[in-house]
């Protein structure tokens, strides 16, 4: 009969630990920080994808991940600064991977980091507008432009006046044994690299 009482007050006081920690805030609940944590963080969410013009995009942390296109992009597109009123920190895995019609990009100097894959199979691209400061998130593996102007005479980079630095081996991929560099005419590099 012990035991039944027993293990009755541990199920009673861990039904009352439980509903203590889902329905108090976290970041007070007996004085301790738990905003280290993302797991008990009081203003961590899951990040959900959303889409403004022709972008889908994700945002965690107040900042903006565009992760792709809803339709076909081509023409000239411009990597916008805001969306949905957060910062576009970020480029995506395969956000731009093979659209053909791409002509021309610009990338903003919010955008601090580029994933893999983002403008590979570009084959139309013929000029890169590249005034991101300082883009500190990048590998030479992650053959970023892998392919890209391939289709005619070449791309024409220009690295815009708020640009730092340039990422080592931008332009270089390497893929199960092959070179997947892009056809670059040309490049221009603003006096503040």
């Amino acid at each position: 009969m012990k035991e039944k009482n027993g293990l009755k007050k541990t199920l009673a006081v861990f039904l009352v630990v439980v509903l203590l920690l889902t329905t108090a805030p976290l970041a007070g609940f007996v004085g301790l920080d738990f905003g280290a944590f993302d797991l008990f963080s009081t203003t961590a969410q899951a990040a959900s994808t959303y889409t403004e013009g022709s972008f889908t995009y994700t945002v965690s942390g107040g900042k903006a991940e565009i992760t792709g296109h809803n339709g076909e992009i081509s023409g000239e597109l411009v990597i916008p600064e805001t969306l949905g009123g957060y910062p576009v920190t970020s480029i995506g895995d395969y956000a731009f991977s093979g659209c053909t019609g791409l002509t021309s990009i610009t990338i903003p100097d919010s955008v601090g980091s580029i994933d893999r894959y983002a403008f590979s199979g570009c084959t139309g691209l013929t000029k890169i507008n590249w005034n991101a400061e300082n883009v500190s998130d990048f590998r030479s593996d992650d053959n970023v432009f892998s392919n890209a102007g391939t289709a005619g005479d070449g791309i024409d980079v220009v690295f815009g006046d708020s640009v730092k630095s340039i990422p080592a081996d931008l332009f270089y991929g390497y893929y199960r044994n092959n070179y997947v560099t892009p056809n670059i005419k040309s490049v221009t590099i603003g006096n503040s690299v």
